[in-house]
């Protein structure tokens, strides 16, 4: 494979230096460093991931703000298709994303040297034949179609290969490309699995089969949670090998868990073991999201040894959420919704929200994101309101 950085012409790599150099002076900013001291863990490519530290330890609950990449790709200008496909495109966007924030967005998010990759929602359930679907101008998506037909089917399912299988070749080519342009002082980093099994069995099986499944072939159910969690295991361990790392704390990327779509017995029977076991082979899951209604899942979610983080939607009690997690010691995502409390809202709605999440999350670690966040009317006016927001909240907070 020849060089990447060898492609560029001398206006790209003039580009791209002056980025590195604006991203560089963000990051020894004082008001970056500040931002950084806010929190304890970064674990993901988005503000999805990161912990805060104790509230004794900082003195107010840090607010975030994350937009969607089509939103991102009209602001800045890119295809959202090729931020998805093309090494180079990704590189620039993930650089102009940070100078934007930090130049437009005063919230407590922190600018980093890394380039965390992310290829989109549909990333691993392309290991088991899913195709995904792409857009010049909105977010890929995961094929309608399963893999996994019949029982027939999961005998016959190919062993996960870390680097052929779906987009892991995509994967291998957007790590060695770009951190082929990157500076030394620059880190890329490779994406990892992050959906939870049920995640991907719910596409790879189907949501009506294997719902249907579960009452009529339980047996087969817990083969297909088997399988799958061998070959997350399997690929963490290939992932471990190839970057000469020791596995670290893992996320569960849950969409597909809450109210009532599934009950909690049924979260408990099938769900509930893999999660163990992945908690124990990554000694401990860093992040647990569901942007579905947990509230009555959390005893059993507390049960996942080593749980760092719980995403709070708006669907989900947050004073549950406080009393489950928050006052056990782990940290809570609070999440805004991005229709109801953003593009619908009012500042005297906003207001009271926040001060509501105050008074309810009191001394537990916790902090508020504001993300999904799309364009509903023009870009200017959404970074206006984007900014309008972070400002109550700053007051607020």
């Amino acid at each position: 494979m020849g060089s990447a950085k060898a492609t560029l012409s001398k206006s790209e790599l003039s580009e791209f230096e002056e980025l590195f150099d604006k991203v560089r002076n963000i990051c020894e900013s004082k008001r970056n460093l500040n931002n950084i001291s806010l929190w304890s863990l970064n674990t993901s490519a988005h503000w999805r991931g990161t912990a805060p530290k104790k509230r004794t330890e900082i003195p107010f609950a840090p607010f975030v703000v994350e937009l969607e990449p089509p939103l991102w790709g009209q602001i800045l200008d890119f295809n959202v298709k090729e931020y998805f496909t093309d090494p180079k495109t990704y590189l620039k966007a993930e650089l102009k994303k940070k100078v934007f924030r930090f130049e437009n967005f005063n919230d407590n998010s922190y600018i980093g040297k890394s380039i965390p990759i992310w290829l989109g929602v549909p990333f691993e359930t392309t290991f088991f034949g899913l195709v995904p679907g792409y857009s010049d101008s909105d977010s890929p998506w995961i094929s309608k179609i399963p893999a996994i037909k019949n029982e027939s089917d999961l005998d016959n399912l190919p062993a996960l290969d870390f680097y052929k299988s779906g987009l892991m070749p995509l994967a291998h080519r957007f790590y060695s490309e770009i951190k082929d342009i990157m500076p030394d002082d620059f880190e890329v980093l490779f994406p990892e699995w992050e959906k939870s099994i049920f995640s991907v069995l719910w596409h790879i099986r189907g949501l009506e089969n294997i719902l249907l499944d579960m009452y009529d072939k339980p047996d087969f159910v817990h083969s297909l949670f088997k399988r799958i969690t061998a070959e997350r295991k399997n690929w963490f361990t290939d992932w471990a090998k190839f970057f000469n790392k020791k596995i670290g704390p893992g996320n569960l990327l849950n969409d597909e868990v809450g109210s009532p779509v599934i009950s909690p017995g049924i979260y408990e029977e099938f769900i509930l073991p893999s999660e163990k076991e992945l908690s124990d082979f990554h000694d401990g899951i860093s992040y647990w999201h569901s942007c579905g209604n947990t509230t009555d899942f959390m005893k059993l979610i507390r049960k996942i040894p080593g749980l760092a983080l719980f995403h709070v939607s708006g669907r989900t009690n947050l004073k549950t959420a406080v009393e489950e997690m928050g006052k056990n010691g782990i940290a809570i995502q609070v999440n805004l919704d991005p229709q109801h409390d953003f593009h619908n809202a009012t500042k005297i709605d906003l207001e009271r929200k926040l001060k509501e999440i105050v008074e309810t999350c009191g001394d537990v670690a916790y902090y508020i994101i504001m993300d999904g966040i799309q364009r509903l009317h023009t870009v200017d006016f959404e970074i206006e309101k984007i900014k309008e927001w972070i400002e109550i909240a700053k007051v607020i907070l």
